[in-house]
């Protein structure tokens, strides 16, 4: 019977082989968890960006508003206003 002789660069090369399964396994598995983990951040960051774009759009309505209100006074007491001590 024949003796079954491994060659060591064989031996070598199926450890290689199994490191770097292993090695892409591990890899893998933390790629998935940062992504999901920058999943949840960009949700969260949409939610923050939703409520900063509501908070502007009222307070570009507030601003309207504080306009016209503005505008009206300045209607009624315009006529009633005293001239500048310092205008010709």
């Amino acid at each position: 019977m024949p003796e079954f002789i491994i060659h060591p660069g064989t031996l070598t090369f199926v450890g290689m082989l199994i490191g770097h399964i292993v090695a892409m396994a591990w890899w893998g598995s933390s790629l998935n968890s940062r992504l999901n983990a920058l999943e949840d951040h960009k949700e969260s960051f949409t939610e923050r960006m939703d409520l900063l774009e509501q908070h502007i759009k009222e307070t570009k309505d507030m601003l309207h508003k504080m306009e016209v209100l503005l505008a009206r006074i300045d209607e009624r007491v315009g006529s009633k206003k005293a001239p500048l001590a310092d205008s010709p």
